[in-house]
């Protein structure tokens, strides 16, 4: 008896801490990687270390799963099969434009990145 209870306490702490990390994601935008609730050059720059550090050094990723996922607004074609994450250059690069034209455009400021990056380039697909 105790073992069965002590095994659904553990399956519900699981699912309460999987469901508070995909809340704690939305909360943001896509580009947000520091999750201040502002797109900036920051942004970028925590993209390109992770970039840096995971794929060219080869170490562990510099950023939480959530941040993963902020991040991650390229969406390559491996990301979009397998469902994780993969941070690129290119994402730090597509970050960084976005925050420098919404710096210069209000306009741009109230579009989501996603909406921006479809309307400018035509590499992006969503």
């Amino acid at each position: 008896m105790k073992r069965k209870m002590l095994a659904a306490i553990a399956a519900s702490a699981v699912l309460f801490s999987a469901m508070t990390a995909a809340a704690s994601a939305a909360a943001y935008k896509k580009g947000d990687v520091d999750m201040d609730g502002k797109i900036t050059a920051a942004d970028a720059q925590l993209a390109l270390i992770d970039y840096t550090e995971y794929l060219v050094a080869g170490n562990n990723h510099a950023l939480s799963k959530e941040q993963l996922a902020l991040a991650d607004v390229c969406r390559t074609t491996m990301a979009k099969e397998s469902g994780t994450p993969e941070i690129t250059v290119h994402d730090a690069h597509a970050i960084l434009v976005y925050y420098t034209e919404s710096v210069a455009d209000d306009a741009v400021r109230e579009q989501d990145i996603a909406a921006y990056l479809t309307a400018h380039f035509s590499w992006y697909v969503p």
